[in-house]
């Protein structure tokens, strides 16, 4: 059992689909999160943190279980037709199961997705106040006023607008209230606790109220430095998938209100997270808490030629994510770690952090080292693997290795894409096949394959007959 007496509580804040260059301190001129920016004064700021998936319910059963989502089985979204799983099996490990055998009170506030009939309490968790139900915002017909919609053939469906309700009657506000709730009861623990609280935006539609639906002026927001993108080189999916999210042809002056919006709901987020902050001060909690922010995935958002959403495009939009861990006392307060880490680490985190044992078998490596000490860049991985599905459209499969400088995109039934973010960190050239660029593909496929044979990949058999012979050159 964990010792109650030294075990620190732990707050885990996940937002969906939130950008990695949204927040302040990693970079944005326009929104703003000062929530977030200070609690990266007070801990380690991520600058090279990835999901290990762009896609929701299997990016989250890969948070829970430290897996990739090859390994735990949730491919694609529980919730549409074409699931390969509609639960996260039970027998897999999480961190909720070790942490509830060691003594932890487990609380769940807000958005679940891992499932369509079991929640947080059939995954060890003692308080459960999630959203049971799991349909996308965009599928539920919110009343929005002043809407941005997505236009097909014969239907339409919201991007954006603003929501008429008073801010004490959404659901951000609602979720941050039932959380307050949970850590008042937790003040008179004999243990500590794990609470975490997942908030439904900014996924779209981007749905703030007011005033935060009129903060940002869409004059002032600048085209994306992507904005067009024209290498005929790209794979022939995104093109298409233009049309498929009803998006194509859509100009930067259409975009602009809409990432206004963007802007708006994650400002909205970040005051109601620190709602949360003052609470945990107030309740006297705030000295014996770390808090953990990161976002399932990220969001498009009119990047690359006018992209919405997500699907079979892994530019870092989508999978380059936030992530902060602020641990009170620490001597590395405000550091930035620039470490190459995965989503899926923060399970072997939460669990040495909590003083227990790691079960096995776990991909995600813990981070506790790097909360002492960011500085020895290179000392741990020097890539990540990511990987895609499919999702509503079918099933399409997708591996990444991505390392500081160069980013490989293996499409088994397409065309691939290697990247040089040194010379062109927006990701416009495709540089695959390109024979001045054969050394560094050859290095990251070598990267690629190692990754996949080592958590057995199903794909790895047959990717070793096209894909480059490799080393172990990932960890």
């Amino acid at each position: 059992m964990t010792d109650s007496k030294s075990a620190p509580n732990i707050i885990m804040i996940v937002t969906d689909q939130e950008r990695y260059d949204i927040l302040g301190c990693n970079g944005s001129k326009v929104c703003q999160t000062p929530n977030l920016d200070g609690l990266a004064e007070r801990g380690v700021r991520f600058e090279h943190a990835f999901t290990p998936t762009a896609l929701c319910s299997p990016a989250r059963a890969s948070l829970l279980t430290g897996l990739f989502p090859h390994s735990h089985g949730v491919l694609n979204n529980v919730h549409d037709d074409p699931a390969i799983a509609t639960e996260l099996d039970t027998s897999h490990p999480t961190w909720a199961k070790t942490l509830r055998e060691t003594g932890y009170r487990l609380g769940y506030v807000g958005k679940w997705h891992v499932g369509r009939s079991f929640g947080p309490d059939r995954h060890h968790f003692h308080d459960d106040l999630a959203d049971k139900y799991d349909v996308a915002l965009a599928e539920s017909d919110r009343l929005l006023n002043d809407v941005h919609e997505a236009t097909f053939a014969e239907a339409t469906m919201q991007i954006a607008g603003v929501d008429p309700r008073p801010v004490e009657e959404t659901d951000t506000h609602l979720d941050t209230d039932r959380a307050i709730e949970l850590l008042s009861s937790y003040t008179d623990l004999d243990s500590p606790f794990l609470l975490r609280v997942d908030y439904e935006g900014p996924h779209h539609p981007y749905m703030p109220p007011e005033p935060f639906a009129s903060l940002y002026d869409p004059a002032d927001i600048a085209p994306w430095e992507n904005f067009i993108d024209d290498d005929p080189r790209k794979p022939a999916a995104q093109a298409r998938l233009l049309r498929q999210r009803g998006v194509e042809g859509m100009t930067w002056q259409e975009w602009q209100p809409i990432i206004a919006l963007y802007y708006g709901f994650m400002t909205f987020i970040d005051s109601e997270i620190g709602r949360l902050f003052t609470a945990l001060d107030d309740l006297g909690l705030a000295d014996n808490t770390i808090v953990i922010h990161t976002s399932d995935h990220g969001d498009m958002t009119g990047s690359h030629g006018g992209q919405f959403n997500k699907g079979p495009i892994m530019y870092d939009e989508l999978y380059r994510v936030p992530l902060i861990v602020a641990e009170p006392g620490t001597a590395v307060a405000g550091a930035t770690c620039s470490e190459m880490v995965s989503t899926a680490d923060l399970m072997p985190t939460i669990i040495e952090l909590a003083g227990a044992e790691l079960p096995s078998p776990v991909h995600g490596q813990s981070l506790v080292p790097l909360l002492a000490d960011t500085s020895p860049v290179g000392a741990g991985r020097n890539s990540v693997l990511c990987e895609y599905h499919g999702d509503e459209w079918g099933l399409y499969s997708q591996r990444m290795v991505r390392t500081r400088e160069a980013k490989l995109v293996y499409s088994p039934h397409g065309s691939d894409e290697l990247y040089d973010l040194v010379a062109d960190p927006h990701e416009l050239t495709n540089l695959i096949d390109d024979e001045a660029a054969s050394p560094l593909q050859n290095e990251l496929e070598g990267m690629l394959l190692d990754w996949m044979q080592r958590t057995d990949d199903p794909l790895y058999h047959w990717a070793s007959r096209l894909l480059a012979s490799g080393t172990n050159t990932s960890s």
